[in-house]
Order: C-alpha cells, then sequence, then structure tokens
C-alpha cells in the first residue's frame, strides 16, 4: 500500500513538472516566433520557474545556502544596473535547486521524453503555418565565402532562431535515446538537423549538434557512464575558454575568422571601440546582434554580470559529483554554441541540459 502511494505521488509530481516545462518551453517559441518579446517571454519563463522553485522549497522544507547567497547578488546586480531583466541571473540557480531536489521522485526518462516530443510538435506546427499561410514566410539572400544562399526562417523570426528553437527538444531527444540505447533515435535527430540545416544553412550550430549526435552513436553503450574528474575539469574551465576566445576575435578582429564567420569580428570589434567594456551594462547594445553570448553579456549587460553568470553555471557543474558523458557533451555543446550564437541564457535549452544530468537519479519507470 505505501508503494503504490509512492508511486502515485511520483507519477503525479513528474506530470506536474511535465506540464510547466512544456509551458515555459512554449514561451521560448513564441519568442523565437517574435509573437511576442524575448524580454516577455523570459519574463514568462521566470514565472514558471519561480512558481516549481517555490514548490520545491515546499516539498523539501530548505532553502540552499547558496541559493540565498546567489539571490543577494542578483538583487544588487539588478540594482546596480537599473535592469530588473537581469533577474534572468537567479534563474539558473533555480533550475539547479529545482532539480536536486525533485530528480529523486521524478521519472526523469519520461520528463525528457514529453520535453522531445513537445518540441518537435510545437515546431511541426511552426513550420506548418509557415509553409500554408506564410506565417514568417521569409527567405534571406546572403553571400558566403563562395557563393550566395538563400536562408529560410520556417515560421521564425529568423534562420538562426528555426535552429536555435530545436536546440532544447534535440538536446532533450538525445538524453532520452541515449537511456533507452536507440541508435534508431538518434539517427532519427540526425536527419531533423540536417533537414532544418539545408532549409536554414546555420552552419556553426548544426555542426555542434550533429558532432553530439555523431559521438553519442558511437559512444552510446557509454553515453550513460559518469564522467571521470579530467573530463568534468573540461567542463569548468570550457566557458572561460571559449570567453577568451571571443575576446579575442573581438580585440584582434582577424580577418581569417571574419571569412568564416560573416564578419561578426569586425562587428565585435566594432562594438568594443565605440563602446569600451564597463562593469555595468549598457542599454544601448541590449538589442545589437551580436551572435556571441560571451561578448553580448560582457558588452551589452556588463562585467559584474558576465562573472556572477559564469559562477553560477561553474557551480552548478561542479556540485555535480557524477555527470554523465551524454550531459557532459550537451553542457560543451552548449557552452560551444554560445560563440556564434546568443543561446546560453534561452532557459529552456539549460533545463533540457540538467534534466539529463540527474537522468540516472530519478525515480524511473520508463
Amino acid at each position: 500500500m505505501e508503494n503504490q502511494l509512492v508511486l502515485k505521488s511520483n507519477i503525479f509530481l513528474t506530470n506536474f513538472v511535465s506540464i510547466l516545462m512544456t509551458l515555459q518551453l512554449g514561451f521560448g517559441f513564441l519568442s523565437l516566433t517574435s509573437l511576442i518579446t524575448i524580454s516577455t517571454g523570459a519574463f514568462l519563463q521566470l514565472v514558471v520557474f519561480l512558481f516549481l522553485y517555490v514548490f520545491s522549497i515546499l516539498f523539501d522544507e530548505k532553502i540552499p545556502y547558496w541559493d540565498v547567497v546567489f539571490a543577494g547578488a542578483t538583487v544588487v546586480t539588478v540594482a546596480i544596473n537599473n535592469s530588473p531583466e537581469m533577474v534572468s541571473l537567479f534563474v539558473f540557480s533555480m533550475i539547479m535547486s529545482v532539480f536536486w531536489k525533485l530528480s529523486p521522485v521524478l521519472n526523469i526518462p519520461l520528463l525528457l521524453k514529453r520535453y522531445f516530443v513537445a518540441g518537435i510538435f510545437i515546431f511541426v506546427i511552426v513550420v506548418f503555418s509557415s509553409v500554408v499561410f506564410g506565417f514568417n514566410n521569409n527567405v534571406i539572400s546572403m553571400w558566403r565565402i563562395d557563393g550566395l544562399i538563400n536562408r529560410q526562417s520556417l515560421g521564425f523570426s529568423n534562420p538562426n532562431a528555426t535552429l536555435i528553437s530545436l536546440v532544447a527538444p534535440i538536446f532533450s531527444g538525445i538524453g532520452y535515446f541515449v537511456y533507452k540505447q536507440s541508435r534508431i533515435g538518434l539517427l532519427g535527430l540526425l536527419i531533423i538537423v540536417l533537414f532544418v540545416f539545408e532549409k536554414t544553412q546555420s552552419r556553426t550550430s548544426s555542426l555542434v549538434i550533429v558532432s553530439i549526435i555523431v559521438a553519442m552513436f558511437i559512444t552510446l553503450k557509454n553515453g550513460l557512464k559518469p564522467v571521470n574528474r579530467f573530463l568534468k575539469g573540461i567542463t569548468l574551465v570550457i566557458p572561460l575558454l571559449f570567453l577568451v576566445f571571443s575576446m579575442w576575435l573581438m580585440f584582434k578582429n582577424p580577418v581569417c575568422f571574419n571569412t568564416y564567420l560573416s564578419g561578426r569580428p569586425n562587428l565585435y570589434h566594432s562594438f568594443y571601440q565605440q563602446y569600451g567594456i564597463h562593469l555595468v551594462g549598457q542599454s544601448e547594445l541590449e538589442n545589437a546582434m551580436f551572435d556571441n553570448s560571451y561578448l553580448q553579456a560582457l558588452l551589452s549587460k556588463g562585467l559584474l554580470f558576465l562573472v556572477l553568470f559564469l559562477f553560477i553555471n561553474i557551480r552548478n557543474i561542479y556540485i555535480v559529483r557524477r555527470i554523465p558523458l551524454v550531459a557532459w557533451m550537451l553542457f560543451c555543446g552548449f557552452f560551444a554554441l554560445g560563440v556564434t550564437e546568443t543561446v546560453l541564457q534561452h532557459f529552456e535549452i539549460y533545463v533540457s541540459i540538467i534534466m539529463v544530468v540527474f537522468l540516472m537519479n530519478g525515480a524511473k519507470s520508463e
């Protein structure tokens, strides 16, 4: 009888969290289609996570010490910058705390499966609306190295946003199919990504995602095994290495990378010369087209925001004792995407990775 009650409780909690995760994923999609603004989408996601965070505190009856520290640091950052949007910093700490507390009683594989299915379903609806009704059916022509290319937006605000919208469901799909040891599932994900790449020509994002899928296809049997200390150490420093590389692009403005990155380093260099680096954010750059998460945070939100952002994310990795290989790959891919896309503050992507982190800690019945 007691076991049945526990099982029912686990099912209820999994369904409850699944609904909220799907809801915030939907808000992320809405912002990428420009039906709502990015700031509105982030605020609605914040509300969802705050509700879930309060629930997890009531469930566990404890408030983690580090959450109090990060909440205080976030308040100070918001006050200094006079920017309520920077409260997003604390969301990353909330996400980790929620799954840290609830993962032992959640069916994580089922959450990943639903997150993947919901994301692909929403994506298909957006693409269908674009093809049939002409919604955001934009084609952008641009010159790349050896000729003119056409890039389709497929219902999203721009071709890059189309690929970004797929990252969260694809990441959760990778975690789920690795758990199920399904190479067929991984091949299905590969086909989806290659199809979208053919339409959008989003090179870097596609390359990162395809690399992860291929790597997990090859190392499938070891996908759920925890990485050693050396690899975990790489995960801790890799965002710092990508930050240094991004700053090198900004300072040096190398011709060779300008060619392959469609002139982005030249744009970074121009922003740096005009605005410089400051402790606090610069509102003039909030809507600037960076296509680099690290430099966007550094120049538009300020050094204080960037340092706290990196510290929270590195700490979230550090406190996890056993990180599965698949989660390690997703973290590396996530930070790599930050070099050419403004993805590091997309909560829906971060959630998909954190769920995979706790894949082996949940109350699994899948």
